[in-house]
C-alpha cells in the first residue's frame, strides 16, 4: 500500500492563501491604528470570532496557520471584531486619566479589590502608597494650568519607571497619586524613596524656561491589615486613610519626604 504523505496544495492555492494573508494584515494594521491597539490583539481577536482556539501569546503567523484561508476576508468577522476592539477601547477609556495615562480612581479601586481577594486566598501582602505634589497650586497660580500639566505629566513618568510589573500607579484627583504595591509595607518604602528621589531631581527649566521653583512630593504608605470578620471594603478604606494620614504627618513635617503609617510621627 502506498504510504501517504503531507497534503499537497497546488502552487496557485498557496499563492491565493499569501495574497489573503498580505491583504488581512494590511487591514488587520489599519483596524490596529483606528483603535489604538497591538495588531497582535487584532489577529487574535479576528481568529477568536471564527470559531478558532487560538492562544494569545504566539506570533501572527502561527494564528494564521489556524484561521482557513477561506476565513481571511469575511466581512461579518471583521464586522464582530471592530464591535469587540470597540468596546475594550471604550473600557480603556473610562479607567484611564486622560491627561497623564495613568489608571484612574476607578481602576484603583478595582484593583484594591482584587488585591484583597488575592490577599484572602494566599496571604500575599500589598501595601499602598499615596504622594501628593508639594505646593503644586503655587506651581499653576505662578506658571499657569499648561506648565502645572506637564508636571503632572512628568511626575508620572517618573512612577513608571522604578514601579514593578504587578504595581498599579494611579491618579485619583487634582496632584494626587498613588501606587498599588505588590509587596510588604517595606517594599512601599523603598519603591516612594526611589520616586521621591527620581522627581526632586526634575529640572523646573526643562518644563518650562521660566520656572525656577523646584519640584518635590510628600508620600504616605501603610500596608493591608484584614482583622477576622472584618469587610474587605472596610479593610481597604482603613489602609487607605492610614497612607493619608501618614501623608499628612509627611506635609507637617516639611514636605519632600515619605512617612510610613508604622512610623511616630
Amino acid at each position: 500500500m502506498k504510504e501517504m504523505g503531507p497534503p499537497r496544495y497546488s502552487e496557485e492555492k498557496i499563492n491565493d492563501f499569501e495574497t489573503s494573508r498580505r491583504v488581512f494584515m494590511v487591514r488587520a494594521q489599519l483596524m490596529a491604528e483606528e483603535n489604538k491597539t497591538d495588531i497582535n490583539n487584532v489577529v487574535y481577536t479576528y481568529a477568536l470570532t471564527t470559531g478558532k482556539y487560538v492562544e494569545k501569546n504566539i506570533n501572527n503567523e502561527r494564528m494564521l496557520e489556524r484561521i482557513y484561508s477561506d476565513d481571511l476576508d469575511n466581512d461579518l468577522f471583521w464586522e464582530i471584531t471592530e464591535n469587540i476592539l470597540k468596546k475594550e477601547a471604550a473600557e480603556k477609556l473610562a479607567s484611564i486619566d486622560f491627561l497623564t495615562g495613568l489608571p484612574n480612581r476607578r481602576s484603583m479601586e478595582k484593583k484594591l479589590n482584587d488585591f484583597s481577594e488575592r490577599h484572602e486566598r494566599l496571604k500575599s501582602s500589598f501595601s499602598l502608597i499615596l504622594l501628593d505634589l508639594d505646593k503644586f497650586k503655587d506651581i499653576n497660580d505662578l506658571y499657569g494650568h499648561q506648565t502645572g500639566d506637564k508636571v503632572l505629566q512628568r511626575v508620572a513618568e517618573e512612577m513608571r519607571k522604578h514601579i514593578g510589573l504587578n504595581d498599579l500607579p494611579f491618579r485619583f484627583g487634582g496632584e494626587e497619586m498613588g501606587v498599588i504595591v505588590d509587596g510588604t509595607l517595606d517594599r512601599a518604602g523603598i519603591l516612594a524613596g526611589l520616586i521621591r528621589k527620581s522627581i526632586s531631581k526634575l529640572n523646573p527649566v526643562d518644563l518650562d524656561p521660566k520656572m525656577i521653583r523646584p519640584i518635590s512630593a510628600s508620600f504616605g504608605i501603610s500596608g493591608y491589615i484584614h482583622k477576622e470578620g472584618q469587610p474587605i471594603t472596610e479593610s481597604t478604606q482603613n489602609m487607605f486613610d492610614e497612607a493619608d494620614k501618614a501623608l499628612y504627618q509627611a506635609k507637617q513635617s516639611g514636605r519632600n519626604r515619605v512617612q510610613s503609617s508604622e512610623e511616630p510621627s
